[in-house]
């Protein structure tokens, strides 16, 4: 195994997504180690996520909670970094949309939570293990949910592919909860869309163990990665910080 990407790398769908996007990125997360911080954006699908976990827990129990809004208040507060109230309203009221959306379905059963599960690479002819991040399981179903302000007509096909991924790991069927504060939107899988999506998924993952084979070095790897810091995977401070690593490594050549 490569000796300077990331200690015990695994792979994931979101380490494939931005290798595939922005290999400068990957490189720079995983080989340099310099994870982006969480935003108000991201704060606000993991402070939604939890809050409908918890209040539909707390009520399949008939056990007493917090209001919702207390409760979204606290866990966005966790972050102070990226607190803000508008995204803290969102929260609130995305949350609800994903409850309204999942007791639609009867779906008030959550047996998983936030799942991790780790898979050997090699029944796929891959070097390094696969791990997965789901949102809410239930006994024959993986539900993903997405916090966005613009409500989709469709899923997806990123997002579709992550949900195939899925769905060959557990062996599940799966689908995807968008919600706006307004708004939900529900797509199922479909099982005729699970292989290929799933074969794409392995095929990244092993262009990527082809990139390690061929950059053994960090510096190699820098040589043949162009930066660019144009898209979201760098936040301000990151783009400098990006640019002084890779013209101290070119310049040295």
């Amino acid at each position: 195994m490569n000796n300077w990407v990331k200690k015990n790398y695994c792979h994931s769908f979101s380490s494939g997504q931005q290798f595939m996007i922005n290999p400068s990125a990957w490189l720079f997360k995983y080989g340099f180690g310099k994870k982006q911080p969480t935003n108000s954006a991201m704060q606000r699908g993991k402070t939604s996520e939890f809050v409908t976990y918890y209040l539909m827990q707390r009520e399949s129990k008939f056990k007493e909670h917090k209001t919702v809004e207390d409760i979204t208040d606290w866990h966005f507060k966790r972050n102070k970094y990226a607190y803000n109230q508008d995204e803290v309203f969102n929260s609130i009221e995305i949350a609800k949309q994903f409850k309204k959306a999942l007791q639609d379905r009867q779906l008030t059963q959550i047996q998983d939570y936030q799942g991790k599960r780790f898979v050997e690479g090699k029944e796929y002819g891959l070097e390094y293990p696969i791990v997965s991040y789901t949102d809410f399981g239930f006994k024959d179903l993986i539900v993903d949910t997405k916090a966005t302000l613009r409500c989709p007509s469709k899923p997806s096909l990123s997002h579709v592919r992550q949900q195939c991924l899925y769905s060959k790991l557990y062996n599940k069927k799966t689908s995807i909860l968008y919600a706006t504060p307004k708004k939900y939107f529900y797509a199922d899988i479909m099982q005729g869309e699970v292989e290929q999506g799933f074969n794409e998924c392995i095929t990244v993952f092993k262009n990527i163990e082809n990139y390690l084979k061929i950059c053994d070095t960090i510096e190699k790897a820098v040589m043949i990665t162009p930066l660019n810091t144009d898209d979201y995977y760098f936040n301000t401070k990151q783009k400098e910080e990006a640019r002084k690593q890779w013209q101290t490594i070119i310049n040295k050549k």
